[in-house]
């Protein structure tokens, strides 16, 4: 058992960033990197880091932190600058962030999630939007609808003809908002299709965003 656990430690990475030998904190990412940090940072931002690290000790153990070692970097980097990602974020990486910070309540990072939302949204829309509704969050919805002339399967969306599985894949009450939104803004006339013009179309879509009201 011990030798197990002394090659498992030795195969395991060091942070070329957060490696302070005399950091309070270790922790450990799912792809077995450590980060040696001070846990001011994390208690700082999340009231679920607050009490857990404050009542317990963790001097001697590492604690498994369920993100890949570029994500936790890119979290760690947040909160000890308290500023904005200077790299970009990928849409995967945002939904990462976003999805861990809304489970362990970190509301200032989760809000700069947000803002990286509205950079990367136009890559995906509807993904964005089946996102916004798992978190309820009406803004990230709305940021979402106004890239939706970019969705390949925006046609469906306005005509109300969405295939089953891309339509179980949304929040209900977020659905039922965005359809009967597209019908009153009439989306599936003002396309370019039809001969609209690009701003034409788009105003239509921030139309439907701006009017975008889930039933509770």
């Amino acid at each position: 058992m011990s030798a197990r656990k002394k090659r498992s430690r030795r195969s395991r990475t060091i942070s070329s960033v957060y490696n302070r030998e005399d950091a309070d904190l270790e922790l450990c990412s799912n792809d077995s990197k450590i980060f040696k940090v001070d846990s001011f940072y994390l208690k700082a931002h999340s009231e679920i880091f607050r009490d857990m690290f404050t009542n317990q000790s963790f001097t001697n153990s590492s604690i498994p932190i369920d993100l890949h070692s570029r994500d936790l970097t890119a979290l760690l980097d947040i909160m000890v600058s308290g500023e904005p990602p200077k790299k970009a974020l990928s849409l995967k990486q945002v939904k990462t962030l976003y999805a861990f910070c809304d489970q362990y309540e970190c509301p200032f990072v989760r809000q700069l999630m947000l803002a990286q939302f509205k950079k990367v949204a136009d890559t995906d829309p509807w993904e964005t939007f089946v996102l916004a509704g798992e978190h309820r969050d009406i803004d990230l919805a709305k940021q979402a609808i106004e890239f939706m002339p970019k969705c390949k399967d925006k046609h469906l969306i306005s005509a109300g003809k969405l295939p089953l599985a891309m339509a179980k894949q949304a929040d209900l009450s977020f659905l039922l908002s965005l359809l009967e939104q597209t019908q009153i803004q009439q989306t599936q006339v003002y396309t370019l299709e039809n001969g609209y013009s690009e701003s034409q179309v788009n105003e239509r879509w921030a139309k439907v965003a701006k009017h975008f009201q889930p039933r509770e």
